[in-house]
C-alpha cells in the first residue's frame, strides 16, 4: 500500500461525504505519521463511525453499534477496494481489541456479518 493510493481511497470516500447536502460536514483527523495501510483503516473506521452518526438522532446512539458499523463499513470498504489482506489485518487488530469495550460488545453484533466471519475464520 503507497501513500497515494492510500490519498486517492480516502479523497474518493470524503467527495463521496461531500457531494451529499444532507450530510453533516465530515471532520476525520488522521495521524501523519501513520503507515499508509494504517491511516487508510483509521479512515474507514472513522468513516463507518460517521455514517452511523449521520444516521442516528442523538438521543439514539449506542456506542456499540457505533463501533460494529465503524468495524462493519471497514471491512466492506476495503473488500470493495480489493483489499483483502488489510481487511484481514484489520479483522485481526479489532478481535484482539475485543477483550475491552466496547469492541467486545460490538463483535457480538458482527457474529452474524459475512465481511467479519471470513477474516476471523482464517
Amino acid at each position: 500500500m503507497t501513500a497515494e493510493i492510500a490519498d486517492w481511497i480516502i479523497e474518493r470516500y470524503t467527495d463521496q461525504w461531500k457531494a451529499d447536502p444532507l450530510l453533516p460536514p465530515l471532520c476525520i483527523a488522521l495521524d501523519t505519521a501513520l503507515t499508509p495501510a494504517s491511516m487508510l483503516t483509521t479512515f474507514l473506521r472513522e468513516y463507518g463511525r460517521a455514517i452511523y452518526r449521520a444516521a442516528t438522532a442523538p438521543e439514539d446512539f449506542d456506542p456499540i453499534a457505533c463501533e460494529a458499523e465503524a468495524i462493519r463499513f471497514s471491512l466492506r470498504a476495503l473488500e470493495d477496494e480489493r483489499l483483502a489482506n488489510l481487511a484481514y489485518a484489520e479483522a485481526v487488530a479489532v478481535r484482539n481489541m475485543a477483550r475491552d469495550e466496547p469492541y467486545r460488545s460490538a463483535l457480538k453484533l458482527l457474529a452474524d456479518e459475512p465481511s467479519w466471519r471470513r477474516y476471523i475464520k482464517s
